[in-house]
């Protein structure tokens, strides 16, 4: 997405600055990219760059994370998804597209639940739905330092950063370059502080009970469970259960971050999906 084709701008809500960065194109579909924990809204970077000739892209940099850098009150699903809803009213989107990843496809899973007449369909990449179920049945949450992507932001920054390139080229070398570089950068600005905020007492709801008020189209997007992906194919086609119109895809050799593993198998799923739905 070159240069003159985004704009970047902000929204005041749930007492923060939300940043975002959108390509201006509000007469095409809104699709509102969400990323993981860790990352950013330059991490969508490439990803946006081939949807933009269809689709008006609103790319969020959510609490904590990339420009976003204030928590405000509290770094819970209530805040995360009222934000999202609050940018969709200031925005006047007319029943967006949700995409997120693992984080974020939490939150877009989350709103979809909250105003389902509002979301005209969602894309979920691995939500971090394994991680609810094992807290919901034994009443507590995993370390938040054990979260995706946490441990590797702060085993990052305590390296150069020669070596931190160097390290990322070696742990993935079939990523592209704009992915490693984006994805290192997202790691290496994340504000840590908001870790605290991922305790038991702000609980995050379960798959179970977002999955049942979901009533627009769903395409599940899984990853290789051996290779570090979350989301089981049980749990995924258990969610699907409660859903009239949904598409679960496996894509080969993926770990947790398909789009960046498989890209062209994560992006024909994802346009295959949008143009009918």
């Amino acid at each position: 997405m070159t240069q003159q084709h985004i704009v970047h701008a902000s929204i005041q809500t749930e007492g923060l600055t939300l940043f975002y960065s959108r390509t201006g194109q509000s007469a095409k579909p809104p699709v509102i990219l969400l990323h993981g924990l860790t990352n950013n809204s330059t991490t969508w970077l490439r990803f946006a760059r081939d949807l933009q000739q269809d689709y008006d892209l609103i790319l969020i940099d959510l609490p904590g994370h990339g420009r976003s850098r204030d928590l405000g009150s509290s770094f819970s699903a209530s805040v995360l998804s009222s934000s999202i809803i609050e940018l969709i009213k200031q925005l006047e989107l007319e029943r967006p597209i949700l995409l997120g990843h693992s984080l974020g496809a939490y939150i877009a899973a989350t709103v979809a639940a909250t105003i389902p007449e509002q979301v005209r369909s969602l894309v979920l990449e691995d939500p971090p739905w394994i991680l609810a179920t094992a807290a919901t049945e034994r009443g507590e949450k995993p370390p938040s330092r054990e979260l995706p992507g946490v441990r590797q932001s702060f085993e990052l920054k305590k390296l150069s950063p020669e070596e931190r390139l160097s390290t990322v080229r070696r742990e993935h070398p079939t990523w592209s370059e704009e992915e490693l570089i984006a994805w290192l950068d997202a790691k290496i600005q994340f504000n840590s502080s908001l870790l605290p905020h991922l305790g038991p007492e702000n609980p995050f709801p379960s798959w179970q009970e977002l999955a049942p008020r979901i009533t627009c189209p769903v395409l599940l997007l899984l990853g290789d469970l051996k290779l570090g992906a979350i989301t089981s194919p049980e749990i995924a086609y258990e969610a699907a259960r409660s859903w009239q119109d949904s598409q679960i895809v496996q894509i080969p050799d993926a770990s947790h971050n398909i789009r960046r593993d498989q890209y062209s198998h994560y992006l024909d799923a994802v346009v295959s999906f949008l143009r009918t739905h």
